[in-house]
């Protein structure tokens, strides 16, 4: 009744009156017994009268008045929810989530207007609730992968939408760039949904770049700073799933490595590729006017230099982590091999930053700075760790049998850093101090000269003791 004379008169403050009362009718008269068959056909009822008043008039605060109420009273009700409830549940929470899809684009597409940056956010908002919410539900009765049907569900249902407002032939464009991500996003969720348990980074990392991508597009400020806040979520949920999942121990062996493996790069590629596409949508210049008005948009949380600084470095610090770890667990099954392939690593990222060094047309004092410290991780990492299980002893030699397996390795640790100096002394372009290039190069001089040193003086050591000292002399 309330809503009807609210149409009739054209008053929106009557119709927030009357949905203020229809939700709280049924927590003020809550006996405290469950009985959610009556709740959710009573909140599905109200939902149809707010999708009934959105029919014809364009009063977006009943919209996320509704949206929020019937939420709130959802999560309520879990407490009084069961296992055996499932299909009453899920099916009411589905009707919900389509309702309120609905509610965001009815009004304007029958009048042909844009959807407002507001509007996007509350079907963004919806989407991520119902799939939220779905998971745990489904998960709870029936366990994995079977929440992966729920989001090929989501991603038929978005690209059904893409279908028909293509053929309509739609001029709203920020609603159909937000169809389009929101079905990519959810059919991308798929497959870690079905292999991989960390899909909450997962969910945050595709969002996070779902959202990158629509504020792009549109030039909506707005959506561009909730973007970068939930990359700050992701980021320190990978650091808490690179401790979940490398901080066992034990003897590793390949039956029980490889599929842990496989289900760690569902999680961690995922999440650093969404990084790393938020800073290749960073660097790109927008090719379009803003949808959004700056009179009506916020301000930047970071300029568009410092978040593609941020997403660039968070890219290679996520990346090398991974890789540290992963490699460090795989060469667990060969022990020997462990440390020279760690600091392959090392001395590889370090490559990486002199092709950018000697490929950049000026002078790039980061880069530089990256270079050196990999190398100098790498040199620090030998003589702090290598050397130690090595048994390296006070009197310089390797205090352990001298065997062709242990000197390969050896050779491999320190020849993989001589490499990477090497090539940054011959590498490294001229626009850089000669001083640059000497450091490197000497480095390298005195970095072969120990190896050798060390490697000669256990050699002998072990095989040819009585020539010991007049063999390092020789050297």
């Amino acid at each position: 009744a309330a809503w009807l004379i609210a149409i009739r008169v054209n008053s929106m403050l009557v119709a927030i009156l009357g949905i203020a009362g229809g939700f709280m009718t049924p927590v003020l008269l809550s006996t405290g017994a469950a009985n959610l068959p009556v709740l959710y056909s009573y909140m599905l009822l109200l939902n149809l009268g707010i999708l009934a008043v959105s029919h014809s008039r364009h009063w977006p605060i009943l919209n996320y008045l509704g949206f929020i109420l019937t939420y709130v009273i959802f999560l309520g009700s879990l407490d009084a929810y069961e296992k055996s409830e499932f299909p009453l549940a899920i099916s009411f929470l589905s009707a919900f989530f389509v309702i309120h899809s609905v509610i965001v684009y009815l009004y304007n597409i029958q009048r042909r207007r844009p959807s407002t940056a507001l509007e996007l956010i509350h079907l963004i908002v919806n989407a991520c609730l119902f799939g939220g919410i779905a998971y745990g539900l489904i998960r709870g009765a029936h366990g994995r992968p079977y929440p992966a049907i729920m989001s090929v569900g989501m991603a038929v249902f978005y690209i059904g939408h893409v279908v028909v407002f293509l053929r309509r032939k739609l001029e709203d464009r920020g609603l159909l760039v937000a169809l389009i991500a929101l079905a990519g996003a959810f059919t991308t969720w798929t497959l870690p949904l079905v292999y991989e348990k960390e899909s909450l980074t997962i969910g945050f990392a595709l969002l996070a770049l779902t959202l990158l991508w629509i504020g792009k597009r549109i030039g909506c400020r707005f959506m561009e700073n909730l973007s970068q806040l939930l990359y700050l979520v992701v980021f320190v949920r990978l650091f808490g799933d690179m401790n979940r999942n490398f901080g066992g121990g034990g003897v590793v062996t390949g039956s029980a490595y490889w599929p842990a493996m496989f289900d760690r790069l569902w999680t961690f590629g995922i999440a650093i590729g969404s990084i790393a596409s938020a800073f290749y949508l960073e660097r790109r210049q927008p090719r379009e006017a803003p949808l959004v008005s700056a009179s009506s948009d916020t301000g930047r949380l970071l300029s568009a230099s410092a978040g593609k600084q941020v997403f660039y470095w968070s890219t290679v610090v996520f990346l090398f982590l991974f890789l540290h770890l992963e490699i460090n667990a795989m060469f667990g099954m060969w022990d020997a091999f462990r440390l020279p392939a760690l600091t392959v690593l090392w001395c590889g990222m370090g490559a990486y930053f002199l092709c950018k060094v000697c490929t950049s047309k000026a002078p790039s004092p980061a880069m530089l700075t990256a270079l050196a410290v990999f190398a100098l991780g790498g040199f620090m990492k030998i003589l702090s760790f290598d050397l130690a299980a090595w048994s390296f002893c006070e009197l310089g030699y390797y205090n352990m049998a001298y065997t062709g397996q242990a000197a390969l390795a050896r050779m491999i640790d320190f020849g993989s850093l001589l490499l990477l100096l090497g090539l940054a002394w011959a590498w490294i372009p001229g626009v850089y101090p000669r001083s640059t290039r000497a450091a490197f190069g000497y480095g390298a001089l005195g970095f072969v000269f120990l190896y050798m040193t060390l490697e000669l003086n256990s050699l002998l050591h072990w095989l040819l003791p009585k020539f010991q000292n007049g063999g390092i002399t020789s050297l």
